[in-house]
């Protein structure tokens, strides 16, 4: 059966004319056995009419000049869904194929063969539609996933500038009130015997100032540039930086440099990678003893690349805590009494 080679639901439809053709009756009956739903007029004319009523995947009609006029009206007409495979028979085999240029395919009045190429060629078109539809599919996937893309890169957008106007907002607004609340507490310590809660307010200010610092350090940071560095430059200006913290003053020569001096200039971002040497020395020298062993920086060249570290002696992170340091925000002594 046609039906279970094609598709298990598809039956495939025929509109035969037969123009009193010899061998209309053979293809009729191996027509009518293989399974398609079969159709059949006695002329061209008749055909011309019977096509909105069946609506046919494939026309049959003897090879003539009407058969011709007829198919060409066929593949010009607008109102059909889909036009139907278009055969014409002929027992002339040397008749040139430009001939009958409106026909998709001539075949000779031979039942047999003619049951086995309708079958090729409704297969082949089956499939042909079946990838069309995929196609079609595909395109209409593509077409909404660029639109959430897009739609995604611009709330990224979005973000990042509001990311960003929000550091350099804060860090701005912070900077002056605090100058001014540090300039108040210097000017009450000169009046004040009890220096305590003075020094206990000089190192709360000392900490809101940091902290002003970190922000403004991240949005500088926010940029990325690549460019040829040197890393002793970098660690360098990271060490300068922390030169300048109140609560780091005098404590540079705890800051150990172990850097090759084979190092090439790297590809990296100088601001960025200074920003996060600083946090990582200043953490460094935050837990440890200042009469302890000194914080190092050591940098090193392994191949085609170059390795950076900070190594510090002081209280360490548990073993059971390390998976954790990269969590945004995530700190190892969360409790109240840090």
């Amino acid at each position: 059966m046609i039906a279970a080679t094609i598709e298990p639901s598809y039956e495939p439809s025929i509109l035969l004319a037969r123009e009193a053709a010899t061998w209309a009756d053979s293809v009729e009956k191996v027509l009518s056995t293989a399974g398609y739903r079969l159709s059949v007029v006695a002329s061209v004319d008749e055909a011309e009419a019977a096509i909105a009523r069946h609506c046919p995947d494939v026309v049959i009609t003897a090879a003539s000049n009407r058969s011709l006029i007829f198919y060409d009206a066929l593949r010009g007409n607008p109102a059909l869904n889909q036009r139907p495979l278009l055969v014409l028979i002929t027992a002339d085999t040397h008749i040139a194929p430009e001939k009958f240029g409106a026909a998709d395919i001539i075949l000779p009045p031979e039942p047999t063969y003619i049951e086995r190429q309708l079958q090729m060629f409704l297969q082949l078109r089956l499939d042909n539609q079946r990838i069309n539809q995929q196609a079609a599919s595909s395109q209409a996937e593509i077409k909404e996933l660029r639109v959430t893309i897009e739609k995604q890169n611009r709330t990224v957008n979005e973000v990042q500038l509001l990311r960003d106007a929000i550091i350099q907002n804060v860090s701005h607004e912070l900077r002056t009130p605090l100058l001014q609340v540090k300039s108040a507490v210097a000017l009450i310590a000169d009046d004040v015997e009890d220096k305590r809660l003075i020094v206990y307010a000089e190192n709360a200010m000392a900490r809101l100032e940091a902290l002003v610092k970190n922000i403004t350090m991240l949005g500088q940071s926010l940029e990325i540039n690549i460019s040829p560095i040197i890393l002793r430059d970098a660690v360098e200006y990271a060490r300068r930086n922390l030169g300048r913290v109140w609560q780091r003053k005098g404590e540079a020569e705890r800051i150990k440099l172990f850097i090759a001096s084979d190092l090439p200039p790297i590809m990296a971002d100088k601001q960025g990678l200074s920003t996060v040497l600083q946090q990582l020395i200043d953490n460094a020298l935050k837990f440890s003893e200042k009469n302890g062993k000194d914080v190092e920086v050591i940098g090193k060249r392994e191949g085609d690349k170059a390795y950076i570290a900070v190594r510090d002696y002081g209280i360490g992170i548990p073993e059971d805590k390390l998976k954790n340091i990269f969590d945004l925000f995530y700190q190892v002594d969360s409790s109240s009494t840090r």
